[in-house]
Formats: C-alpha cells, structure tokens, sequence
C-alpha cells in the first residue's frame, strides 16, 4: 500500500515539499548548543495556533521558546543556549583552583533562560553559599568562578 499524498486547499502552499508536521518533532533529541543532552521533544506548544516552543523531558520537563532553537536539523534539535537548568549538578572551582562544592540550585527572576545567583553546597550538612551569576567565568562541564571566595 503506497502513501496517499493529500490535496492540497491552500492559498498559502502550491506543493507539500520542504514541510513539516508537528509529529516529525515527537522523539527529537535536544541538545544544548555546548553539546549536552537536554532531553526529548514530548510535544509542540501552540498559541493562537502559531508554533511557539517546545516541551522537552530530559532530567526535568523544561518549555523552551523556539527562539532559543536553531533552524531545524534533520534528526536532532540544537539550542542556541545553555539552558540554566543545566547548571545543577556541576562542580564550582574559584579562579585559584579551590573547589567550593556544586551547583544544588539557582535563583531566577522572570522566565528568561538567566539566572541571578546560584547556589553553591559543599557538603550535606552545610547550608548553601549564593554565588552571583556575574561570577561565572566560564560553565562547561565544571564552572570556574572569575573571583577567589
């Protein structure tokens, strides 16, 4: 049985090539643009009927605007951003070398893919260190700090 192509009602579309369907995104593997693996697309936002963004389900179940989406790849969906959410988890080390713990949390404002402060544990039993995000010297896989604390 072959695929049926459909007819075409449109003022917009004269032929169906070089489209897209909201399902070709379901399963799609995002990855930041520094290479981690956010997750998998698990479905497409709509509002007012315009595509808006993307739900994915990695670590945590994140929306990213399709602002911060590169133009589309054929099995993959590249982030122009490192999403902050990804911070968590990573080892802090001071400009001296000093390890100072890792990366339990952070403090947003707003809904943008920033963050003000994040929040630095070095053990259990310690309450956390808030560490300006204008700190941050570079965060690849660890985050090196531009000060000594």
């Amino acid at each position: 049985m072959t695929k049926q192509e459909p007819i075409l009602l449109s003022k917009r579309l004269s032929t169906m090539d070089n489209t897209t369907t909201v399902k070709d995104y379901f399963g799609k593997k995002v990855y930041s643009t520094s290479g981690d693996y956010v997750g998998r697309v698990y479905d497409v936002v709509l509002y007012e009927g315009a595509y808006v963004g993307l739900l994915v389900q990695g670590r945590r179940k994140l929306f990213i605007d399709k602002d911060y989406c590169e133009p589309e790849t054929v099995d993959n969906i590249i982030l122009k951003v490192d999403p902050v959410t990804m911070l968590r988890g990573k080892v802090v080390f001071d400009s001296e070398g000093k390890r100072l713990g890792r990366v339990v949390g952070f403090e947003r404002t707003g809904v943008r893919n920033t963050c003000d402060t994040i929040l630095v544990r070095k053990s259990l039993f310690k309450k956390p260190v808030e560490v300006p995000y204008a700190d941050i010297e570079t965060s690849k896989k660890n985050i090196i700090l531009n000060k000594a604390y």
